[in-house]
């Protein structure tokens, strides 16, 4: 396993730091499948391809399924069911202004199903938070583009996209 002390994404924000050394069985420990794909400069692992990709208003979902993830995993240990279960992410991203989390596992039944069922609920989960600040929120077109914002910041948006910018038309939303 990497020593997180060794981990050099120096240009991740500090709250995703502290997701991926708070859980480094999920996030730092090499999946052989994408091994060669994500390692820095220093030969640094991380199974994220780019950190999370997505802004700090979903750091407590993040959080919360690493957390369910690690827990299954624990208890698969512990109990001697599956000592080597695993579970590993490699993308965890906004995507069409929902929280979507891929990775990879080897959890036996009824495992298995919480923990896809759990990812699944992430989307489902994440419509109602806002992406920028994590307070309530809506899923929103904003130009042709879904993202999950709360009232303010959808309205931040709008304002920015309605201004007229100098020598340009004013543009539609």
């Amino acid at each position: 396993m990497i020593d997180p002390a060794c981990f050099s994404y120096a240009t991740l924000p500090q709250w995703q730091k502290d997701i991926i050394f708070r859980y480094p069985d999920i996030y730092l420990t090499p999946n052989t499948a994408i091994d060669s794909h994500y390692r820095d400069d220093n030969g640094t692992f991380c199974n994220l391809r780019m950190g999370f990709e997505f802004e700090q208003g979903w750091e407590k979902l993040a959080d919360e399924f690493s957390s369910v993830a690690d827990q299954l995993v624990k208890r698969l240990h512990q109990s001697g069911l599956q000592p080597n279960a695993f579970v590993r992410a490699y993308v965890f991203k906004e995507k069409f202004g929902k929280l979507q989390w891929q990775g990879s596992h080897n959890l036996v039944e009824p495992f298995k199903a919480l923990c896809n069922g759990y990812a699944a609920q992430l989307s489902v989960k994440s419509v109602h938070v806002c992406e920028l600040t994590g307070q309530p929120g809506a899923l929103r077109n904003i130009q042709g583009m879904m993202k999950t914002l709360c009232d303010q910041e959808y309205q931040r948006l709008l304002d920015k996209y309605a201004r007229p910018r100098s020598g340009a038309k004013r543009r539609k939303v």
